[in-house]
């Protein structure tokens, strides 16, 4: 009987050290999880980041090319006065040609 009281309070011991060894165990897995998951947050945020500079340099070109376009059109239109002006004063100059030929 003493000799099962003795086993017992061994067999309770080693159970006690399996438990604390389980419970550090534990605290390390939940430590390197918390770390991963704090890892995959700040990868994710720096992902969003890029993302967000991407998006910005993309809008800015695009600003840049719709200037370029602006300037593009307002030298097309100032192209397009000059012909037209001159179309008039050529216009002017034929009909004074005809209006010479008519009275010689």
């Amino acid at each position: 009987m003493e000799a099962s009281v003795q086993q017992f309070s061994v067999d309770k011991k080693c159970l006690e050290i399996a438990k604390k060894e389980i419970l550090l165990e534990n605290d390390r897995l939940l430590q390197k999880v918390m770390s991963q998951d704090v890892l995959i947050t700040l990868m994710h945020s720096m992902s969003l980041n890029n993302d967000s500079v991407n998006v910005i340099m993309q809008k800015r070109e695009l600003c840049e090319k719709c200037l370029n376009l602006d300037d593009e059109i307002s030298k097309s239109k100032q192209a397009y006065n000059g012909l037209l002006k001159k179309y008039s004063q050529l216009e002017k100059h034929c009909i004074s040609l005809e209006v010479s030929m008519q009275l010689k």
